[in-house]
Protein backbone atom coordinates (compact mmCIF):
# COMPACT_ATOMS: atom_id res chain seq x y z
CA UNK A 1 0.00 0.00 0.00
CA UNK A 2 2.73 2.94 0.99
CA UNK A 3 4.55 1.89 -2.57
CA UNK A 4 1.65 1.99 -4.12
CA UNK A 5 1.02 5.32 -2.49
CA UNK A 6 4.73 6.77 -3.57
CA UNK A 7 4.40 5.65 -7.07
CA UNK A 8 1.00 7.70 -7.17
CA UNK A 9 2.60 10.71 -5.64
CA UNK A 10 5.68 10.64 -7.85
CA UNK A 11 3.24 10.38 -10.45
CA UNK A 12 1.39 13.31 -9.66
CA UNK A 13 4.34 15.26 -9.24
CA UNK A 14 6.77 14.47 -12.30
CA UNK A 15 4.58 12.94 -15.13
CA UNK A 16 2.25 14.63 -17.47
CA UNK A 17 -0.50 16.21 -17.35
CA UNK A 18 1.42 18.79 -15.24
CA UNK A 19 1.84 21.98 -14.19
CA UNK A 20 4.56 24.06 -16.16
CA UNK A 21 5.81 25.14 -12.41
CA UNK A 22 7.43 21.03 -11.53
CA UNK A 23 9.55 21.56 -14.46
CA UNK A 24 12.81 19.86 -13.47
CA UNK A 25 14.64 23.34 -14.18
CA UNK A 26 12.91 24.95 -11.51
CA UNK A 27 12.97 25.61 -7.69
CA UNK A 28 9.54 23.86 -6.41
CA UNK A 29 8.85 23.52 -2.52
CA UNK A 30 5.77 20.74 -2.43
CA UNK A 31 4.00 21.37 1.12
CA UNK A 32 1.89 18.45 2.34
CA UNK A 33 -1.12 19.75 3.21
CA UNK A 34 -4.59 17.48 4.43
CA UNK A 35 -6.80 19.22 2.79
CA UNK A 36 -7.97 20.47 -0.69
CA UNK A 37 -8.12 23.78 -1.96
CA UNK A 38 -11.71 24.45 -1.79
CA UNK A 39 -11.87 28.15 -3.48
CA UNK A 40 -9.89 31.34 -4.39
CA UNK A 41 -12.45 33.82 -3.75
CA UNK A 42 -10.88 36.02 -0.94
CA UNK A 43 -14.13 37.05 0.40
CA UNK A 44 -15.75 33.86 0.84
CA UNK A 45 -12.89 31.27 1.99
CA UNK A 46 -13.52 29.52 5.08
CA UNK A 47 -10.55 26.64 5.03
CA UNK A 48 -7.17 26.42 5.91
CA UNK A 49 -5.70 24.95 2.79
CA UNK A 50 -7.52 27.87 1.11
CA UNK A 51 -6.50 30.73 3.24
CA UNK A 52 -3.07 29.61 2.56
CA UNK A 53 -3.30 29.65 -1.00
CA UNK A 54 -4.79 32.87 -1.27
CA UNK A 55 -2.83 34.65 1.25
CA UNK A 56 0.89 33.31 -0.97
CA UNK A 57 -0.95 34.69 -3.72
CA UNK A 58 -3.07 38.01 -3.05
CA UNK A 59 -1.92 41.17 -0.90
CA UNK A 60 -3.96 43.48 1.25
CA UNK A 61 -3.28 46.82 1.99
CA UNK A 62 -1.05 45.73 4.88
CA UNK A 63 0.93 42.46 5.88
CA UNK A 64 3.44 41.03 8.31
CA UNK A 65 7.29 41.28 8.61
CA UNK A 66 8.63 38.24 9.71
CA UNK A 67 8.18 39.00 13.43
CA UNK A 68 4.58 39.93 12.71
CA UNK A 69 5.08 43.36 13.03
CA UNK A 70 2.34 45.38 10.54
CA UNK A 71 4.30 47.05 7.79
CA UNK A 72 3.11 48.38 4.11
CA UNK A 73 1.43 46.20 1.42
CA UNK A 74 -0.30 47.10 -1.21
CA UNK A 75 -0.98 50.30 0.53
CA UNK A 76 2.87 52.12 0.44
CA UNK A 77 1.80 54.37 3.47
CA UNK A 78 -1.13 55.63 5.15
CA UNK A 79 -2.51 58.39 7.26
CA UNK A 80 -4.56 58.63 10.41
CA UNK A 81 -6.32 61.03 12.54
CA UNK A 82 -6.01 61.88 15.61
CA UNK A 83 -9.13 60.77 16.71
CA UNK A 84 -8.44 56.91 15.02
CA UNK A 85 -11.52 57.33 12.66
CA UNK A 86 -9.94 58.41 9.86
CA UNK A 87 -7.78 56.40 7.70
CA UNK A 88 -6.30 56.99 4.10
CA UNK A 89 -3.92 54.70 2.87
CA UNK A 90 -2.14 55.71 -0.09
CA UNK A 91 -1.90 52.37 -3.00
CA UNK A 92 1.62 52.07 -4.40
CA UNK A 93 2.17 52.52 -7.94
CA UNK A 94 3.88 49.58 -8.86
CA UNK A 95 0.66 47.44 -7.67
CA UNK A 96 -0.54 45.49 -10.37
CA UNK A 97 -3.07 42.39 -11.04
CA UNK A 98 -1.54 39.22 -13.05
CA UNK A 99 -3.15 40.10 -16.03
CA UNK A 100 -1.06 43.66 -15.76
CA UNK A 101 -3.65 46.21 -14.89
CA UNK A 102 -3.33 48.35 -11.97
CA UNK A 103 -4.64 47.56 -8.40
CA UNK A 104 -6.76 50.98 -7.80
CA UNK A 105 -8.67 52.14 -4.48
CA UNK A 106 -12.25 51.16 -6.32
CA UNK A 107 -10.82 47.29 -5.86
CA UNK A 108 -10.64 47.88 -2.10
CA UNK A 109 -13.81 49.71 -2.26
CA UNK A 110 -15.68 46.69 -4.31
CA UNK A 111 -14.65 43.86 -2.39
CA UNK A 112 -15.47 45.58 1.57
CA UNK A 113 -18.79 46.52 -0.03
CA UNK A 114 -19.04 42.70 -0.90
CA UNK A 115 -17.91 41.23 2.27
CA UNK A 116 -20.70 43.70 3.88
CA UNK A 117 -23.22 42.72 1.71
CA UNK A 118 -25.69 39.85 3.57
CA UNK A 119 -25.95 38.84 -0.22
CA UNK A 120 -22.40 37.40 -0.99
CA UNK A 121 -23.12 35.01 2.41
CA UNK A 122 -19.65 35.63 3.61
CA UNK A 123 -18.82 33.53 7.19
CA UNK A 124 -16.49 36.09 7.62
CA UNK A 125 -19.28 39.16 7.25
CA UNK A 126 -18.48 39.20 10.98
CA UNK A 127 -15.23 40.54 10.62
CA UNK A 128 -16.69 43.85 8.38
CA UNK A 129 -19.83 44.46 10.00
CA UNK A 130 -18.87 43.77 14.23
CA UNK A 131 -15.23 43.81 14.32
CA UNK A 132 -13.86 46.37 11.25
CA UNK A 133 -15.61 49.72 13.05
CA UNK A 134 -16.41 50.87 9.12
CA UNK A 135 -18.98 53.37 9.49
CA UNK A 136 -22.57 51.66 8.08
CA UNK A 137 -20.85 47.87 8.13
CA UNK A 138 -23.23 46.91 10.82
CA UNK A 139 -26.14 48.43 8.90
CA UNK A 140 -25.40 47.14 5.51
CA UNK A 141 -24.78 43.69 7.14
CA UNK A 142 -28.20 43.18 9.24
CA UNK A 143 -30.40 46.02 8.49
CA UNK A 144 -30.22 46.01 4.64
CA UNK A 145 -28.75 49.08 4.51
CA UNK A 146 -27.48 50.38 1.04
CA UNK A 147 -23.76 48.24 0.64
CA UNK A 148 -22.73 51.73 -1.31
CA UNK A 149 -23.19 53.79 1.84
CA UNK A 150 -19.78 51.84 3.59
CA UNK A 151 -17.98 54.32 5.05
CA UNK A 152 -15.03 53.78 2.46
CA UNK A 153 -14.50 55.74 -0.73
CA UNK A 154 -12.24 55.78 -3.70
CA UNK A 155 -10.77 59.31 -3.44
CA UNK A 156 -8.84 58.23 -6.72
CA UNK A 157 -6.91 55.45 -7.91
CA UNK A 158 -4.66 55.80 -5.53
CA UNK A 159 -6.04 57.03 -2.97
CA UNK A 160 -8.77 54.68 -0.70
CA UNK A 161 -10.23 56.89 2.49
CA UNK A 162 -12.02 54.65 5.31
CA UNK A 163 -14.31 56.30 7.81
CA UNK A 164 -15.04 54.26 11.38
CA UNK A 165 -17.67 54.91 13.70
CA UNK A 166 -15.19 54.10 16.24
CA UNK A 167 -11.72 53.59 17.06
CA UNK A 168 -10.47 50.02 16.36
CA UNK A 169 -6.43 49.21 18.00
CA UNK A 170 -5.93 46.38 15.99
CA UNK A 171 -7.44 47.84 12.53
CA UNK A 172 -4.37 47.87 10.63
CA UNK A 173 -3.91 43.92 11.35
CA UNK A 174 -7.01 43.23 10.76
CA UNK A 175 -6.60 44.42 6.82
CA UNK A 176 -4.16 41.98 6.24
CA UNK A 177 -6.64 39.21 6.47
CA UNK A 178 -7.86 37.99 3.45
CA UNK A 179 -11.57 39.12 3.79
CA UNK A 180 -9.91 42.32 2.99
CA UNK A 181 -7.80 41.87 0.29
CA UNK A 182 -8.99 43.44 -3.03
CA UNK A 183 -11.34 42.61 -5.83
CA UNK A 184 -10.69 43.85 -9.90
CA UNK A 185 -14.56 44.53 -10.26
CA UNK A 186 -14.98 43.85 -13.81
CA UNK A 187 -12.79 40.57 -13.87
CA UNK A 188 -15.35 39.99 -10.91
CA UNK A 189 -17.77 40.50 -12.89
CA UNK A 190 -16.93 39.04 -16.11
CA UNK A 191 -16.46 35.38 -14.22
CA UNK A 192 -19.97 35.71 -12.88
CA UNK A 193 -21.32 32.27 -10.90
CA UNK A 194 -17.11 30.85 -11.70
CA UNK A 195 -14.95 33.57 -9.99
CA UNK A 196 -12.59 32.11 -7.85
CA UNK A 197 -13.32 28.42 -8.74
CA UNK A 198 -10.49 27.42 -11.38
CA UNK A 199 -7.22 28.70 -12.80
CA UNK A 200 -8.85 30.94 -15.07
CA UNK A 201 -11.29 32.34 -12.67
CA UNK A 202 -9.22 33.93 -10.32
CA UNK A 203 -6.39 36.98 -10.41
CA UNK A 204 -3.57 37.39 -8.23
CA UNK A 205 -1.91 40.71 -6.57
CA UNK A 206 0.50 38.73 -4.68
CA UNK A 207 4.14 36.94 -4.37
CA UNK A 208 2.30 33.78 -6.45
CA UNK A 209 -0.48 33.30 -8.80
CA UNK A 210 -3.05 29.81 -9.24
CA UNK A 211 -1.42 27.80 -12.08
CA UNK A 212 -2.90 24.31 -11.20
CA UNK A 213 -5.82 23.16 -9.85
CA UNK A 214 -6.68 19.91 -9.60
CA UNK A 215 -10.25 20.35 -7.98
CA UNK A 216 -11.26 17.44 -6.19
CA UNK A 217 -8.14 16.13 -6.03
CA UNK A 218 -4.60 16.08 -4.42
CA UNK A 219 -2.35 18.96 -6.14
CA UNK A 220 -2.74 22.99 -6.44
CA UNK A 221 0.62 24.72 -7.85
CA UNK A 222 1.26 28.47 -7.83
CA UNK A 223 4.52 30.23 -9.58
CA UNK A 224 5.88 33.25 -9.32
CA UNK A 225 3.55 36.86 -10.42
CA UNK A 226 5.90 39.01 -12.70
CA UNK A 227 3.74 40.99 -11.99
CA UNK A 228 4.37 41.69 -8.30
CA UNK A 229 5.43 44.79 -7.10
CA UNK A 230 8.52 42.96 -4.73
CA UNK A 231 9.15 40.05 -7.34
CA UNK A 232 12.90 40.54 -6.95
CA UNK A 233 12.16 39.03 -2.96
CA UNK A 234 10.94 35.77 -4.20
CA UNK A 235 13.36 32.99 -4.38
CA UNK A 236 11.49 30.06 -5.37
CA UNK A 237 9.87 29.68 -8.53
CA UNK A 238 6.76 27.89 -7.06
CA UNK A 239 4.68 25.78 -4.32
CA UNK A 240 2.71 22.75 -4.55
CA UNK A 241 0.15 22.19 -2.08
CA UNK A 242 -0.21 18.24 -2.43
CA UNK A 243 -2.87 16.88 -0.34
CA UNK A 244 -2.09 13.78 2.16
CA UNK A 245 -4.99 13.22 4.20
CA UNK A 246 -3.18 10.02 5.68
CA UNK A 247 -0.53 10.74 8.61
CA UNK A 248 1.51 7.46 7.66
CA UNK A 249 1.25 8.31 3.40
CA UNK A 250 2.53 11.84 4.36
CA UNK A 251 5.44 10.94 6.12
CA UNK A 252 6.11 8.33 3.36
CA UNK A 253 6.59 10.70 1.02
CA UNK A 254 8.40 12.97 3.20
CA UNK A 255 11.23 10.52 3.46
CA UNK A 256 11.02 9.55 -0.40
CA UNK A 257 11.58 13.03 -0.69
CA UNK A 258 8.42 14.02 -2.54
CA UNK A 259 7.44 16.67 0.09
CA UNK A 260 9.81 19.10 1.75
CA UNK A 261 7.70 20.07 4.74
CA UNK A 262 4.36 18.13 6.80
CA UNK A 263 2.34 18.11 10.03
CA UNK A 264 3.22 15.32 12.48
CA UNK A 265 0.50 14.08 14.36
CA UNK A 266 -0.03 10.89 17.16
CA UNK A 267 2.59 8.60 17.61
CA UNK A 268 4.44 10.20 14.92
CA UNK A 269 4.76 13.26 16.96
CA UNK A 270 6.34 10.55 19.81
CA UNK A 271 8.49 9.28 17.36
CA UNK A 272 10.32 11.71 15.61
CA UNK A 273 10.19 14.49 17.89
CA UNK A 274 14.14 14.53 18.58
CA UNK A 275 14.64 14.87 14.95
CA UNK A 276 16.42 17.66 13.61
CA UNK A 277 13.98 18.44 11.25
CA UNK A 278 11.17 18.14 13.76
CA UNK A 279 9.66 21.31 15.40
CA UNK A 280 6.96 22.48 17.83
CA UNK A 281 5.41 25.10 17.00
CA UNK A 282 2.99 27.08 19.58
CA UNK A 283 -0.80 27.43 17.23
CA UNK A 284 -3.30 29.79 18.08
CA UNK A 285 -6.11 27.13 16.31
CA UNK A 286 -8.60 26.17 19.36
CA UNK A 287 -10.53 22.98 18.53
CA UNK A 288 -14.44 22.71 19.63
CA UNK A 289 -17.58 21.23 19.31
CA UNK A 290 -19.98 22.75 18.03
CA UNK A 291 -23.88 22.39 19.47
CA UNK A 292 -26.90 23.21 17.56
CA UNK A 293 -28.89 25.25 19.82
CA UNK A 294 -31.90 24.11 18.35
CA UNK A 295 -31.86 20.57 18.68
CA UNK A 296 -34.27 20.05 21.87
CA UNK A 297 -31.16 17.66 23.93
CA UNK A 298 -28.58 20.23 23.19
CA UNK A 299 -30.52 23.39 24.23
CA UNK A 300 -30.76 22.00 27.52
CA UNK A 301 -27.51 23.20 30.20
CA UNK A 302 -27.51 20.57 32.09
CA UNK A 303 -27.25 17.91 28.71
CA UNK A 304 -24.26 20.52 27.15
CA UNK A 305 -22.73 20.89 30.33
CA UNK A 306 -22.61 16.74 30.64
CA UNK A 307 -21.09 16.57 27.67
CA UNK A 308 -18.26 19.30 28.01
CA UNK A 309 -17.32 17.88 31.45
CA UNK A 310 -17.58 14.15 30.03
CA UNK A 311 -14.25 13.54 28.64
CA UNK A 312 -10.60 13.98 29.62
CA UNK A 313 -9.19 16.55 27.78
CA UNK A 314 -5.25 15.87 29.09
CA UNK A 315 -5.63 12.32 28.18
CA UNK A 316 -7.00 13.24 24.59
CA UNK A 317 -3.97 15.93 24.35
CA UNK A 318 -1.19 13.65 25.63
CA UNK A 319 -2.77 10.40 24.53
CA UNK A 320 -4.21 10.85 21.07
CA UNK A 321 -2.61 13.94 19.69
CA UNK A 322 1.12 13.71 21.11
CA UNK A 323 2.05 16.77 19.62
CA UNK A 324 2.22 19.23 22.39
CA UNK A 325 -1.13 20.70 22.01
CA UNK A 326 -3.24 21.84 25.14
CA UNK A 327 -6.42 20.81 27.05
CA UNK A 328 -8.39 23.93 26.87
CA UNK A 329 -10.74 24.81 29.72
CA UNK A 330 -10.87 28.05 27.87
CA UNK A 331 -12.51 29.57 24.41
CA UNK A 332 -9.65 32.39 24.05
CA UNK A 333 -6.30 30.54 23.30
CA UNK A 334 -3.31 31.60 25.21
CA UNK A 335 -0.17 32.94 23.48
CA UNK A 336 -2.86 34.67 21.14
CA UNK A 337 -2.40 38.46 21.91
CA UNK A 338 -0.89 40.42 25.09
CA UNK A 339 -2.95 43.23 26.82
CA UNK A 340 -2.15 46.65 28.27
CA UNK A 341 -0.72 45.04 31.70
CA UNK A 342 1.80 43.33 29.22
CA UNK A 343 0.84 39.65 30.34
CA UNK A 344 -1.02 37.12 27.60
CA UNK A 345 -4.97 37.33 27.85
CA UNK A 346 -5.26 33.93 29.74
CA UNK A 347 -2.22 35.31 32.56
CA UNK A 348 -4.50 35.17 35.92
CA UNK A 349 -7.77 34.84 33.65
CA UNK A 350 -9.97 31.91 34.97
CA UNK A 351 -10.70 28.49 33.47
CA UNK A 352 -13.79 26.09 32.87
CA UNK A 353 -15.47 23.05 32.08
CA UNK A 354 -12.87 20.87 33.68
CA UNK A 355 -12.79 17.13 33.11
CA UNK A 356 -14.85 15.82 36.31
CA UNK A 357 -16.93 12.13 35.55
CA UNK A 358 -19.08 12.78 38.74
CA UNK A 359 -20.64 16.42 38.18
CA UNK A 360 -20.94 15.27 34.17
CA UNK A 361 -22.97 12.56 35.80
CA UNK A 362 -24.83 14.94 37.82
CA UNK A 363 -25.47 17.46 34.85
CA UNK A 364 -26.70 14.46 33.03
CA UNK A 365 -28.97 12.29 35.45
CA UNK A 366 -30.80 16.12 35.56
CA UNK A 367 -30.48 16.79 31.93
CA UNK A 368 -32.32 13.21 32.14
CA UNK A 369 -35.21 13.55 34.53
CA UNK A 370 -36.17 17.74 32.52
CA UNK A 371 -36.12 15.98 28.92
CA UNK A 372 -37.93 12.60 30.19
CA UNK A 373 -34.90 10.39 28.31
CA UNK A 374 -33.00 7.03 29.34
CA UNK A 375 -31.19 6.98 25.85
CA UNK A 376 -30.40 9.49 23.35
CA UNK A 377 -28.18 9.15 19.69
CA UNK A 378 -26.52 12.15 18.29
CA UNK A 379 -24.53 12.35 15.36
CA UNK A 380 -20.95 14.40 15.57
CA UNK A 381 -19.62 15.73 12.45
CA UNK A 382 -15.98 15.50 11.51
CA UNK A 383 -13.48 16.14 8.82
CA UNK A 384 -11.71 13.36 6.84
CA UNK A 385 -8.48 13.66 8.24
CA UNK A 386 -6.36 11.43 10.20
CA UNK A 387 -6.51 13.40 13.15
CA UNK A 388 -10.08 14.78 13.57
CA UNK A 389 -11.20 11.68 12.98
CA UNK A 390 -8.87 10.39 16.02
CA UNK A 391 -10.30 13.24 18.17
CA UNK A 392 -13.80 12.55 17.63
CA UNK A 393 -12.83 8.72 18.09
CA UNK A 394 -11.88 9.42 21.44
CA UNK A 395 -14.93 11.65 22.60
CA UNK A 396 -17.20 9.45 20.96
CA UNK A 397 -15.12 6.89 22.94
CA UNK A 398 -15.46 8.62 26.38
CA UNK A 399 -18.90 9.85 26.65
CA UNK A 400 -20.24 6.86 25.38
CA UNK A 401 -18.56 5.36 28.11
CA UNK A 402 -18.98 8.11 31.55
CA UNK A 403 -22.65 9.10 30.35
CA UNK A 404 -25.34 6.05 29.92
CA UNK A 405 -27.69 5.94 27.90
CA UNK A 406 -25.91 8.54 25.07
CA UNK A 407 -24.67 7.19 21.64
CA UNK A 408 -22.62 9.33 19.61
CA UNK A 409 -22.82 8.62 15.83
CA UNK A 410 -19.51 9.84 13.70
CA UNK A 411 -20.21 11.55 10.22
CA UNK A 412 -17.36 11.59 8.25
CA UNK A 413 -17.01 14.30 5.35
CA UNK A 414 -14.80 16.55 3.22
CA UNK A 415 -14.03 19.29 5.21
CA UNK A 416 -16.00 21.49 2.75
CA UNK A 417 -19.27 19.48 3.27
CA UNK A 418 -19.05 20.04 7.08
CA UNK A 419 -18.53 23.80 6.82
CA UNK A 420 -21.93 23.36 4.69
CA UNK A 421 -23.67 21.53 6.78
CA UNK A 422 -22.38 24.21 9.84
CA UNK A 423 -23.36 26.73 7.57
CA UNK A 424 -26.91 25.52 7.22
CA UNK A 425 -27.55 24.49 11.13
CA UNK A 426 -28.11 20.77 9.33
CA UNK A 427 -26.17 18.91 12.18
CA UNK A 428 -26.61 18.13 15.86
CA UNK A 429 -22.58 18.20 16.81
CA UNK A 430 -19.64 18.75 14.79
CA UNK A 431 -15.68 18.76 15.34
CA UNK A 432 -14.72 22.10 14.63
CA UNK A 433 -11.39 24.75 14.75
CA UNK A 434 -11.02 28.34 14.57
CA UNK A 435 -7.74 30.33 14.25
CA UNK A 436 -7.40 34.07 14.86
CA UNK A 437 -8.12 36.48 11.92
CA UNK A 438 -6.20 39.29 14.64
CA UNK A 439 -4.49 39.10 17.74
CA UNK A 440 -7.07 40.58 19.82
CA UNK A 441 -9.65 37.99 22.12
CA UNK A 442 -12.61 39.45 19.82
CA UNK A 443 -11.56 37.32 17.09
CA UNK A 444 -12.83 34.38 18.96
CA UNK A 445 -15.78 35.91 21.00
CA UNK A 446 -18.09 37.92 18.41
CA UNK A 447 -18.97 34.89 16.33
CA UNK A 448 -21.58 34.17 18.83
CA UNK A 449 -23.23 36.96 19.02
CA UNK A 450 -27.21 35.57 18.17
CA UNK A 451 -27.64 37.18 14.71
CA UNK A 452 -24.77 35.49 13.44
CA UNK A 453 -24.17 32.06 15.15
CA UNK A 454 -24.10 28.66 13.50
CA UNK A 455 -25.18 27.36 16.90
CA UNK A 456 -28.68 29.22 16.88
CA UNK A 457 -27.61 30.32 20.66
CA UNK A 458 -29.39 33.87 21.46
CA UNK A 459 -28.38 35.84 25.03
CA UNK A 460 -29.00 39.13 25.01
CA UNK A 461 -26.60 40.34 27.89
CA UNK A 462 -23.64 38.37 25.44
CA UNK A 463 -24.55 40.70 22.32
CA UNK A 464 -24.51 43.61 24.50
CA UNK A 465 -21.36 42.77 26.37
CA UNK A 466 -19.64 41.86 22.79
CA UNK A 467 -21.05 45.91 21.60
CA UNK A 468 -19.77 47.23 24.63
CA UNK A 469 -16.18 46.29 23.78
CA UNK A 470 -16.66 46.68 20.41
CA UNK A 471 -17.99 50.41 19.86
CA UNK A 472 -19.04 51.67 23.38
CA UNK A 473 -17.16 53.39 26.01
CA UNK A 474 -15.24 50.64 26.98
CA UNK A 475 -14.10 49.98 24.05
CA UNK A 476 -11.91 52.97 24.67
CA UNK A 477 -10.24 52.25 28.33
CA UNK A 478 -8.02 49.16 27.52
CA UNK A 479 -8.20 47.61 30.66
CA UNK A 480 -12.18 47.79 31.25
CA UNK A 481 -12.33 46.56 27.90
CA UNK A 482 -9.73 43.20 28.47
CA UNK A 483 -11.69 42.87 31.74
CA UNK A 484 -15.02 42.82 30.07
CA UNK A 485 -13.57 40.09 27.28
CA UNK A 486 -12.74 37.89 30.32
CA UNK A 487 -16.75 38.53 31.63
CA UNK A 488 -17.47 37.41 27.84
CA UNK A 489 -15.74 34.87 28.09
CA UNK A 490 -17.54 33.14 31.16
CA UNK A 491 -20.74 34.19 29.66
CA UNK A 492 -20.12 31.96 26.95
CA UNK A 493 -18.81 28.78 28.68
CA UNK A 494 -20.95 29.34 31.88
CA UNK A 495 -23.49 26.60 30.62
CA UNK A 496 -21.66 25.20 27.57
CA UNK A 497 -23.00 27.54 24.98
CA UNK A 498 -20.09 25.42 22.44
CA UNK A 499 -17.93 22.76 24.08
CA UNK A 500 -13.73 24.03 24.07
CA UNK A 501 -11.67 20.79 23.53
CA UNK A 502 -7.72 21.58 22.87
CA UNK A 503 -5.79 24.21 21.60
CA UNK A 504 -3.63 22.93 18.96
CA UNK A 505 0.24 23.02 18.74
CA UNK A 506 1.77 21.87 15.32
CA UNK A 507 4.41 18.98 15.03
CA UNK A 508 6.44 19.76 12.06
CA UNK A 509 8.64 18.09 9.56
CA UNK A 510 10.76 20.63 7.45
CA UNK A 511 13.99 19.45 5.47
CA UNK A 512 17.32 20.98 6.42
CA UNK A 513 17.66 22.72 2.74
CA UNK A 514 13.83 24.83 3.28
CA UNK A 515 14.27 27.76 4.87
CA UNK A 516 12.75 31.38 5.13
CA UNK A 517 8.76 30.39 5.53
CA UNK A 518 7.22 32.93 7.67
CA UNK A 519 4.74 31.24 10.13
CA UNK A 520 2.36 33.90 11.56
CA UNK A 521 -0.46 32.96 14.21
CA UNK A 522 -3.44 34.63 12.11
CA UNK A 523 -1.98 33.32 8.71
CA UNK A 524 -0.61 30.68 7.25
CA UNK A 525 2.67 29.62 5.81
CA UNK A 526 3.84 32.45 3.76
CA UNK A 527 6.44 31.16 1.05
CA UNK A 528 7.01 34.84 -0.37
CA UNK A 529 10.74 34.44 1.46
CA UNK A 530 11.24 30.61 1.20
CA UNK A 531 15.17 29.28 0.07
CA UNK A 532 14.96 26.02 -1.23
CA UNK A 533 19.18 25.42 -1.55
CA UNK A 534 18.86 21.64 -3.39
CA UNK A 535 15.75 20.82 -5.42
CA UNK A 536 16.32 16.71 -5.37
Amino acid sequence: MRRWFAALLALALTWAPRPAALAAEKVIVNYGVETELTTMDAQIVSDGTSYTIIENTMEGLTQFDKDSNVIPAIAESWDVSPDGLSYTFHIREDAKWSNGEPVRAQDFVFAWRRLADPRTGSETQFLMADTSGIKNAEAIAYRGADPETLGVKALDDRTLAVELDHPVPFFLSLLLFPSFYPANEAFFKAQGDRYGQGVENVLANGAFQLTYWDQGGSLSTVERNPYYYARDEVKVDGVSFVVIKDAQSALLAYQNGDVDKIALTGELVEQFKDDPECRIIDGSFLWYVLCNHKNKFLANPDFRLALAMGFDKQELCSGVLKDGSHPADYFVPSMLATGPDGKDFRDGAPTYLHYDKDKALEHWNAAKKALGFESVSLSLLVEDTESAIGVATYLQDALQKNLPGLTINLESMAKKARLQRERDREYELSLTRWGPDYADPMTYLDQFVSNKTKIGWTNAHYDEMIKEASSGKTALDPAARWQLMKDIEAELLKEAAVLPVYQKNSALLQKAYLTGIEEHASIGNLFKHATKAVNP
